[in-house]
């Protein structure tokens, strides 16, 4: 039975050679065109359970968990087991191939899905799906445009979209098999939040782009810049992750300190290439002004999110005055203020538990791009229709003015050396303030914008 059980792995694996390896080659395509490759061992399958199947029916027409356990706990069963798993394995992993030649989807994402159907069967099909939805959604009809339209900002941005959702694929898979500890994190954590943040910024511009009229020049300009600045950032992020080192806040060596401050150029420039953008987003007549508020709000934000990220570069004066002594060799910078990096953290983030940690506030600021347009949208939908546009378009302002400002209290926060989830009496009271003013704000923006429509209305009835 234990030989039985090694060769029967043998049954599927040319198939998920090709399929892993040689994706594109013709006779890949012709070989798992049929079902048929499943073949084999079904056969060995069948060749196990009929001479038994008398035994195995009735445990199987009314399985328990005992049962099936006394099955399984015998090299009978267990192989039995395994074959069934290398037959629908191999079934679904074909249906997965198919599908995304089908597809066209970009074939060094399939190589790590495919591996995971084939390791861990129903998770692996399962993240298929998730990327098959993601890139549907994410990409734009534009990657099928004629090479005479190749040249268009769109296009740019939607390869940077493939290559982020490729990589963040690929960096799951690293956080499942590479279990190296880089600064005090899992080594992939830190490429897995840049592919994400990346997706979603891109995305995001993309969107933005999207409704300005005109401004075609400064479109595929904006999306050059952030299609070169994040591919670099992937591309260092990576290479150091395979060197086992820190790519941030590393000057260890004199290659560790020309990668690091390349990327801080590049970062740099993609915060410089957003006051165009916020001009051209002032400049352009609305269509929609409420959403069109939000997202001048939700720009600014981001780009005070981005300026977060100086802060980092520099020993924070604790560093200087308390620890400089014992701050790792190499050390230039830290996102923890009060605390070594790679200390206590929160799970995936490792935001701080016992310091401040100005990624908090980068994070934060980052996100006003997504969290403020929202804003604007729910704003503009008919359920608040009873508002009149001028009262939304404030309410709006209201909450970036409100966001900001929250920004700007976490930012204050790290930098005092005070951890998120302990804030001091000062925290509390400058947040409840934060809330205080915005409340007040929009209740006077709701009681102009109600007197307005009470005077407008009286002055129809008047006139009639």
């Amino acid at each position: 039975m234990s030989v039985l059980f090694q060769l029967s792995s043998l049954t599927v694996m040319p198939f998920w050679m090709l399929m892993i390896f040689a994706p594109r080659w013709q006779w890949t395509r012709r070989v798992m065109q049929s079902a048929f490759v499943a073949l084999a061992p079904a056969l060995v399958y069948a060749a196990l359970v009929l001479p038994h199947v008398g035994h195995l029916f009735p445990i199987l027409a009314n399985p328990t968990l005992a049962s099936v356990t006394s099955i399984l706990s015998s090299p009978f069963g267990v192989t039995v087991a395994w074959v069934h798993f290398l037959a629908f394995d191999l079934l679904i992993g074909r249906w997965v191939y198919l599908d995304s030649i089908e597809r066209d989807l970009p074939t060094l994402a399939m190589i790590p899905l495919l591996f995971a159907t084939f390791m861990f069967g129903p998770l692996g099909f399962a993240t298929y799906l998730v990327y098959r939805e993601c890139y549907s959604r994410l990409i734009s009809p534009s990657v099928l445009e004629s090479k005479a339209e190749q040249g268009s900002w769109s296009v740019i941005i939607d390869r940077l979209n493939v290559g982020s959702l490729t990589l963040l694929v690929g960096c799951v898979f690293g956080l499942l098999f590479d279990h190296r500890v880089i600064g005090g994190s899992l080594a992939w954590i830190k490429p897995t939040k840049f592919a994400l943040s990346g997706l979603v910024f891109a995305y995001s511009i993309s969107w933005i782009l999207r409704g300005i009229d005109g401004e075609d020049a400064l479109k595929k300009r904006l999306a050059t810049i952030i299609a070169t600045v994040l591919t670099g950032e992937y591309t260092f992020i990576v290479l150091q992750v395979f060197r086992g080192v820190r790519s941030h806040f590393n000057s260890s060596t004199p290659f560790d300190s020309v990668v690091y401050s390349i990327m801080g150029i590049m970062i740099s420039v993609l915060a410089a290439s957003m006051f165009p953008l916020i001009v051209a987003i002032f400049r352009q007549k609305a269509r929609n002004p409420i959403l069109a508020e939000s997202v001048r709000w939700g720009l600014i934000g981001t780009v005070i999110g981005m300026l977060v990220a100086i802060l980092m570069t520099a020993p924070s004066p604790w560093t200087f005055h308390q620890y400089i002594a014992a701050v790792p060799h190499g050390s230039v910078g830290a996102h923890t203020v009060g605390a070594f990096d790679g200390g206590p953290g929160l799970p995936f983030v490792g935001w701080s538990t016992v310091a401040g940690d100005l990624r908090i506030a980068h994070f934060v600021g980052l996100h006003a791009l997504q969290v403020l347009p929202f804003v604007g949208w729910v704003l503009g939908l008919r359920r608040f229709s009873f508002l009149s546009e001028w009262a939304r378009v404030q309410l709006v302002k209201v909450a970036g003015g409100m966001y900001i400002a929250f920004t700007l209290l976490v930012t204050a926060q790290a930098l005092r050396g005070q951890s998120a989830i302990h804030p001091d009496t000062l925290t509390i009271s400058l947040f409840i303030s934060i809330l205080v003013f915005a409340l007040l704000a929009s209740k006077w923006v709701l009681k102009k914008s109600k007197l307005e429509i009470a005077s407008s209305a009286g002055g129809r009835l008047s006139v009639s």
